[in-house]
């Protein structure tokens, strides 16, 4: 496949396989930034953070001016898969913290990692599932056990 027939989840997905952790790290206080940004003067609630205007917040994060780096928006089926699996991931988020605004930057590189596995078609909650599904099989310790000794 050459380069002119990659489709613009490729190219992103690519970009993100390729740059280095610090670039990863920036980029997801950026989309935080721009998340924050996105819904005017007030701080986003997480009833006004639906699948659409993650979409949204997705492009317009994609749209930002990058050294050396132009990344295409996303449209159609792959904007709405995209949106709807980082909204689960933010809906995962909201269980733990009050509101948007208080998201870390470092939960918003697990943002990032849901955005890029949308884009390569792999489910990002595999891994917690399989946790999950471990945890349920692991032996039950006595809640009266004490460890101190």
């Amino acid at each position: 496949m050459s380069e002119g027939e990659q489709t613009p989840a490729d190219v992103i997905a690519t970009w993100m396989e390729e740059a280095p952790h610090q670039t990863i790290y920036k980029e997801a206080g950026d989309f935080r930034t721009v998340m924050l940004g996105s819904f005017g003067e007030s701080k986003p609630k997480w009833d006004q953070i639906t699948p659409e205007s993650t979409g949204m917040v997705v492009n317009n994060w994609l749209a930002q001016e990058r050294l050396g780096y132009d990344l295409p928006a996303l449209e159609g089926e792959q904007l709405a898969k995209t949106g709807q699996v980082v909204n689960e991931w933010f809906s995962h988020l909201a269980q733990k913290v009050k509101t948007p605004a208080l998201v870390s930057v470092d939960e918003f590189t697990g943002v990032l990692h849901a955005l890029h596995c949308s884009l390569r078609g792999v489910d990002p909650f595999a891994e917690m599932k399989d946790q999950e599904e471990k945890m349920k099989n692991a032996p039950k310790m006595r809640s009266d056990f004490n460890l101190r000794g």
